[in-house]
């Protein structure tokens, strides 16, 4: 008796610091070759609290459709297109300051993807934490997600860095079906303007 109680006072801290992960929610839209995303499927993710399960019209573009929800405490879902289906996924994870000045709460990408299935890819639009071309501390990388016997798609993950006071930070993570869709207009989770210049550049990958 009294082994299995210094072992469970042992396990503890360990079980405490354990992160839920959220597979089942970024799973959902894994797509079988020749399958494209749909709003319907997506109205099924799992554990998501909508805020409008159908999709809505935005105000300011007839052509532009969205659904969004909460996943967890400090996480959010989105999915933006046309009237037909989604075009660009974004799940996104942010903790004020208030709460943690490094975002100790905050979804990291091993939280949301098995890292198994994930491949980094090198691209224009690449940008490590330091480099100069973002705040300090922030950072944009992209991989190419590729499940067993499903089609692959790519993840950008941009973390960003409030320097108010009242800020935190953020992550977001969006998922498309083709690299080039990081160029959509509806990509608003990916960077394509850094401090050293103005102008919009094409993300595309570099071999």
């Amino acid at each position: 008796m009294r082994f299995i109680t210094v072992l469970t006072l042992f396990l503890f801290p360990i079980l405490a610091m354990a992160k839920v992960n959220f597979y089942a929610q970024t799973n959902h839209f894994s797509l079988r070759e020749g399958e494209e995303w749909s709003w319907e499927k997506t109205a099924k993710t799992p554990k998501i609290k909508w805020d409008n399960k159908k999709p809505k019209k935005d105000h300011y573009d007839s052509n532009r459709y969205y659904v969004w929800g909460t996943m967890g405490r400090y996480g959010t879902i989105s999915a933006v297109g046309s009237k037909i289906k989604p075009i660009i996924v974004e799940f996104r994870s942010s903790q004020d300051y208030s709460e943690s000045d490094i975002g100790v709460d905050v979804y990291t990408i091993d939280q949301l993807f098995n890292k198994k299935e994930l491949t980094k890819v090198k691209s224009n639009c690449s940008v490590n934490a330091n480099s100069g071309r973002m705040w300090p501390d922030e950072y944009q990388h992209f991989y190419k997600w590729h499940k067993k016997g499903f089609q692959p798609l790519y993840i950008a993950a941009r973390k960003l860095v409030s320097g108010t006071f009242n800020g935190g930070i953020t992550i977001n993570y969006t998922i498309v079906d083709d690299f080039n869709n990081f160029n959509h207009e509806y990509a608003y989770g990916v960077e394509r303007y850094f401090s050293s210049s103005s102008k919009e550049i094409t993300c595309k990958i570099l071999k």
